[in-house]
């Protein structure tokens, strides 16, 4: 706790699925657990229940989302909401452009705290740096902070690295259901021996879900593979990810969205993070790796600041089917190997990677950026 009572205003286009929105949900709840208020300005969503259900406000700004002029209708307002809180953290481009304006437009004096997390390694271009244009600049890994170094003019010392991470405690084995879990194993089979594999995550190319399918040709012996997202998202993607599982008939299984996560994780024996693209951070991989499930990623971006390779987990040549299924084939065959993997990811997930963590510096970047700001009187 601190003296002064904080009012945080996060902004994004939506609460529907996906980490920004997850990470905002989890600082949004730990704010108001640490008596602070919490506002969120999104065009809704699915998350937007557990938003309140924590005691978060919800406002809803329809077009907020939106790459159309409409969105700056909203100025006017943000204008108005702004100037009543402490700190406006933005963490997407598009509300960004329009939360930057009404800022900006506000007297220097009365202006909030302005502070931007960058997700993603989006494509390079004046339309993504705005992202950079924060008072504090927060980057969720050291991966980020290169990329954001190498393509935009930025000072070093505005940039923060406050890396995302797994909640320790829905993301703790001692605290299952256990008849679910194994409720949930019995979907796919009921032999103890076959390897569940299971591949969380949004449903888009990028995200390698195919990749996966086409590596199981190479992969010898009994398995499941289970993919979990919402096919929703990306129905054109998801038919095309059905039509290619059709050639492993009983053993290709797609739970849709679920928020059963930690069950499902429990279920499975390995997961993959199959990316295509370098991701920013990897929270499925640190969820896993809370859970003591040993995970098998793509070498390249967040994951090889997660994963310890051959002692937390393997990593394998991004978008090579061959090499993953030669590593996957391996984790397959030793079931030891995979466990003791599993045991030294969860004892690093907890040392390293918690949303407590991430939360707690989120919050003391603030404070501090605060007091900086009242000593030089801006």
């Amino acid at each position: 706790m601190v003296e002064k009572r904080l009012s945080v205003l996060q902004m994004l286009p939506d609460m529907e699925t996906g980490g920004a929105e997850q990470g905002t949900l989890e600082l949004a709840d730990y704010l108001v657990c640490n008596g602070h208020y919490s506002l969120v300005i999104s065009r809704g969503g699915r998350m937007v229940k557990d938003l309140r259900k924590g005691g978060s406000i919800h406002v809803n700004m329809p077009y907020i989302g939106e790459k159309s002029p409409r969105g700056l209708g909203h100025i006017k307002n943000l204008r108005r909401l702004f100037s009543k809180v402490d700190v406006v953290h933005i963490r997407s481009r598009i509300p960004a452009w329009i939360g930057y304006l009404a800022w900006k437009s506000l007297p220097e004096k009365k202006r909030p705290l302005l502070v931007t997390t960058i997700h993603s390694v989006y494509s390079v271009s004046p339309y993504t740096a705005v992202m950079t244009f924060g008072e504090a600049v927060i980057v969720v890994s050291e991966s980020v902070r290169n990329y954001v170094m190498s393509n935009y003019r930025v000072d070093s010392l505005r940039l923060h690295c406050i890396p995302r991470g797994a909640d320790s405690r829905r993301f703790n084995p001692d605290k299952l259901d256990w008849d679910e879990v194994e409720k949930n194993r019995r979907k796919w089979t009921d032999d103890k021996n076959i390897p569940v594999i299971l591949v969380p995550g949004r449903f888009s190319r990028v995200k390698g879900q195919n990749l996966v399918l086409e590596a199981m040709k190479f992969v010898k012996g009994d398995w499941r593979l289970v993919f979990v997202g919402d096919p929703m998202e990306n129905p054109s993607y998801a038919r095309e990810l059905e039509k290619e599982a059709a050639l492993y008939p009983d053993k290709v299984f797609f739970t849709g969205y679920r928020k059963d996560i930690p069950s499902l994780l429990a279920a499975s024996d390995i997961m993959i993070s199959p990316s295509r693209t370098p991701e920013a951070f990897g929270r499925t991989t640190a969820e896993a790796g809370m859970m003591g499930k040993c995970v098998l990623a793509s070498a390249h971006g967040g994951s090889l600041e997660i994963i310890q390779n051959g002692k937390t987990g393997l990593l394998f040549k991004p978008g090579s089917p061959e090499d993953m299924a030669d590593k996957l084939s391996f984790l397959m065959a030793n079931p030891r190997a995979r466990e003791t993997m599993g045991t030294a990811a969860r004892m690093r997930m907890t040392e390293k990677f918690t949303i407590e963590s991430m939360c707690r510096k989120t919050l003391d970047l603030y404070i501090d950026m605060l007091r900086q700001k009242s000593e030089t009187g801006r």
